[in-house]
């Protein structure tokens, strides 16, 4: 089992809130590519925003996946939501 570090997290948040942009819902998947291993978190999210258009209040994941791929060999993370 692949540990997501709290620097793999930031950096899955940006790239995941730049994917969402001004949606309600997001189904797709973000990628987080280094020299030691490749990552890509797929998800179905449900978006809660304070207004139509407005910021991001809460994300509800529906689904989510997020393996990692280190020596040509792929595994699951410990990827959690909370």
């Amino acid at each position: 089992m692949f540990r997501v570090d709290p620097q793999i997290y930031c950096e899955m948040a940006a790239r995941l809130l730049d994917a969402i942009a001004d949606r309600h819902y997001f189904n797709g998947s973000v990628d987080y590519d280094t020299p030691l291993f490749n990552s890509r978190l797929v998800a179905s999210l449900v978006i809660r925003r304070t207004s139509p258009g407005g910021a991001i209040e809460s994300i509800v994941p529906v689904w989510w996946s997020h393996r990692v791929e280190r020596l040509g060999e792929s595994s699951e993370s410990d990827f959690s939501w909370s």
